[in-house]
């Protein structure tokens, strides 16, 4: 048997000569059914050009939510739960700063960037370059010797991210007018290509890490202009630095405690998986607004030496480095990260990095907190100072020891 389809009802012409919400194709979020059911409106309704539904269904919408007729392709969500229709002009354009939607206007009334002042022209990437065939790069959130961070738009997921482009400023300059970046010379290019290959390394160690919370996720890593991208999560907040900061420039010691016990579980995590960061500090731990800490920078990551002294690249901060990290061939490990962790600790205490490890192996004249005027238990005080110790057999050998004995020493 064959049966003919029964067409949509439809509506009248409105008066204008736009379009109204009453002839809206739209997006029916719950289901319809007979009976007493079918005289629920629908909990929400996003309007779409794409879609199309009954028109009666439409009419509904617009006689839910709006006595005014509002053109459908003005609306962007409709919400009967609230009564409210949100109205998004289908021109408008995503800020190329805070990437909400907004007017084809130089000025953002969201946050008051204004894109033709900002346009870059020099080294950094131009607001609103695209890669990968799914990114948008926006304003530069930081930028330090081997990199640029942009603050960036996910066109797939719809969410902001973070973009880390390698970019080593010694090494080479952006192609005017372009996103490509090219070696100064011969000799810099081999420095350019082997920086290259460490950036993605470091990519692939933070995937691999990306079930450990207090870690940042990477998502998604590849090369483009001639050098390598890494998009991740985007984390807002400030750097533990910028947390002493703004506590006075020292931090009680039960916060302090509380504020980095996170990232010493992290760091057990990352030690058992034969991986030592080297490269700990308050400028690579960022506390979100929402309290959370997070490790940002892995670039220095390196497996553990097993038994013997092993070859490693030189990777010193001033203050943070254990004595073992100033040489080539030495034998480092997760002691090597409670060194810096601690460091970090008594940072957070006393508002200022530790002497140095070679200073202090010549003439060690490094004052324990409590000296300094801090207050905190003297338990507290030689656990701290124990992980600092310049010679690594005399420290806490793991992360989780070293909590553990901060966590009794605090009482």
């Amino acid at each position: 048997r064959t049966s003919e389809a029964t067409p949509s009802p439809s509506l009248p012409t409105p008066p204008t000569d736009q379009t109204w919400a009453t002839m809206a194709m739209a997006e029916i979020n719950t289901d319809l059914t007979a009976g007493a059911e079918a005289q629920r409106p629908p909990e929400s309704v996003s309007v779409l050009e794409s879609v199309s539904v009954n028109a009666n269904d439409a009419t509904m919408v617009a006689t839910q939510l709006s006595r005014e007729p509002i053109p459908f392709n003005l609306i962007r969500k409709a919400d009967l739960t609230t009564a409210s229709l949100e109205i998004v002009p289908v021109d408008q354009v995503r800020c190329q700063n805070c990437f909400e939607l907004k007017a084809p206007v130089p000025v953002c009334p969201h946050c008051n960037y204004d894109s033709e002042r900002q346009r870059r022209s020099g080294s950094h990437l131009t607001p609103g370059s695209r890669l990968h065939g799914r990114y948008q790069t926006g304003k530069v959130l930081g930028q330090g010797g081997f990199g640029a961070t942009y603050l960036g738009w996910d066109d797939l997921l719809q969410v902001k991210v973070a973009v880390k482009e390698y970019f080593p400023t010694s090494l080479c300059s952006r192609v005017p007018g372009e996103g490509k970046l090219v070696p100064f010379t011969d000799e810099h290019a081999e420095g350019f290509e082997a920086g290259i290959g460490k950036f993605l390394e470091e990519a692939r160690i933070l995937a691999r890490l990306r079930e450990i919370s207090e870690i940042v996720s990477v998502q998604d890593f590849f090369e483009e202009n001639h050098t390598a991208y890494m998009v991740m999560d985007l984390l807002v907040g400030e750097t533990f630095k910028k947390f002493i900061t703004d506590h006075g420039g020292k931090l009680p010691f039960r916060l302090a405690l509380s504020t980095l016990a996170p990232m010493m579980r992290a760091m057990q995590a990352v030690h058992e998986l034969g991986l030592i960061h080297r490269d700990l500090s308050p400028n690579n731990i960022f506390v979100t607004n929402l309290g959370e800490t997070k490790l940002i920078d892995f670039g220095a990551a390196r497996q553990a030496a097993k038994v013997a002294p092993q070859a490693f690249t030189v990777m010193l901060k001033i203050g943070y480095s254990p004595p073992e990290q100033y040489l080539q061939h030495s034998r480092q490990g997760p002691w090597s990260d409670v060194y810096a962790m601690a460091a970090t600790m008594y940072c957070g205490l006393t508002g200022r990095p530790p002497v140095d490890a070679i200073t202090r192996m010549q003439n060690d004249s490094l004052k324990p907190p409590s000296e300094m005027g801090v207050p905190v238990p003297a338990a507290f005080d030689q656990v701290l100072m124990a992980a600092l110790d310049v010679d690594w057999q005399r420290r806490p050998q793991s992360m989780k020891s070293l909590l553990s004995l901060l966590e009794q020493a605090a009482g």
